[in-house]
């Protein structure tokens, strides 16, 4: 009664926070698509003539994503062809190198699938980039 006569104040209702939404990451098996055909580039500033021929398979887990990279093939290696064209001989003979091509290989196709999206955020929906075939000469 004294609150409907103003003596008492009310009391705010506790306002519950919602959750922060976190991105929904797809589980399940691993979904491999290869990036066919092989890539061969030419190292630049070399006296020799040398090149690396090389075949990529990536890791997803989300079939959308491997129909994505179907449909887009062109763009994405395209962009993956510059991203090859810029490697030195001396840093693709190590363990090293050939790893952080990988590593470069997958944000290169998720930048490139976000792109075409139009998206501003690149999503990391390629999990992993992998070789099933290298040759340097």
């Amino acid at each position: 009664a004294l609150y409907f006569l103003g003596i008492i104040p009310p009391q705010a209702a506790p306002v519950a926070e919602a959750p922060a939404e976190e991105p929904v990451k797809k589980a399940g098996p691993p979904l491999y698509q290869s990036m066919d055909p092989k890539f061969m580039v030419s190292f630049r500033n070399q006296n020799t003539a040398r090149f690396m021929q090389f075949q990529i398979e990536v890791m997803t887990r989300d079939s959308d994503v491997v129909k994505d990279i179907k449909e887009h093939m062109p763009v994405i290696r395209s962009s993956l062809l510059m991203l090859f064209g810029d490697q030195e001989y001396e840093v693709m003979v190590t363990q090293e190198g050939k790893q952080k091509l990988l590593d470069d290989t997958t944000a290169n196709i998720n930048a490139s699938l976000a792109k075409i999206k139009g998206l501003e955020e690149v999503e990391d929906v390629v999990e992993e980039s992998y070789f099933t075939s290298f040759v340097i000469q």
